[in-house]
């Protein structure tokens, strides 16, 4: 059975719950595109004032307070009705429980996308595109907090790949595509017997309670490092024929 919560949370609509911030490039606030476009390769950060908006979200949602409502695998509430919402002794602060939410958020297994390339095979040329791409989809885990279960939604927002060339990583919003629509490419401009490209995936969660009410925002960012096998890169000699 999963948990009560209180009714006003549950008329509260996601775009609602997001409230606006930003951090440098990212903004919460839009449920469908979480972020605003990021190019460049600063670290991922969450500032105090998205920290401070997604405690609202918590508040408003009453969020602690549907918490301890889960109910039992007897179907009996861990309070009375009466008290559902009264503050009790040893409940967190907003701020706490919104570090904890992100703590748990970063120790989930999420599965790190596969990397692709092209040219396929072994070896790439130099001075020609080396096209790269993923298939990063929107994975869904359960945890619990504070012995309650939830589930955990999490999008991939910002890919980070690194060539293995000691060029500076490629940072973007773009999963990429394969040729000849593709968005992604790096040259290499010098042979090498053994490059490996990596590409370092960041996510966005939201949770939800025990399959009920509204899904939550979960300040910061997970991340999951995927890496793909060794490629020689190799410099081809063009002879001109009179």
């Amino acid at each position: 059975m999963g948990p009560i919560i209180p009714t006003y949370a549950d008329e509260i609509e996601d775009e609602d719950v997001f409230a606006e911030s930003q951090d440098d490039h990212y903004v919460v606030g839009d449920v469908l595109n979480h972020l605003a476009p990021r190019v460049d390769d600063t670290p991922m950060a969450t500032s105090t004032e998205t920290q401070d908006a997604v405690g609202a979200a918590y508040e408003e949602a009453e969020f602690q307070c549907s918490l301890r409502q889960a109910a039992n695998e007897e179907g009996e509430l861990l309070n009375e009705e009466t008290e559902l919402c009264e503050e009790e002794e040893g409940d967190l602060s907003t701020a706490e429980l919104v570090a904890l939410v992100s703590s748990e958020f970063r120790t989930l297994p999420l599965t790190a996308p596969a990397i692709t390339y092209q040219p396929e095979g072994d070896w790439a040329l130099v001075n020609m595109d080396f096209i790269v791409y993923t298939d990063a989809d929107q994975q869904l885990l359960s945890t619990t907090i504070l012995g309650v279960p939830v589930t955990v939604r999490a999008t991939p927002v910002h890919y980070s790949w690194d060539f293995g060339d000691g060029s500076a990583p490629l940072s973007t919003t773009d999963a990429g595509r394969p040729y000849p629509d593709h968005t992604l490419a790096h040259v290499y401009t010098s042979a090498a017997e053994s490059v490996q490209v990596s590409l370092t995936t960041s996510w966005q969660g939201e949770l939800q309670i025990n399959g009920a009410g509204p899904w939550l925002p979960i300040a910061g960012f997970a991340t999951t490092t995927s890496s793909a096998p060794a490629v020689e890169i190799v410099a081809m000699d063009v002879n001109l024929v009179p």
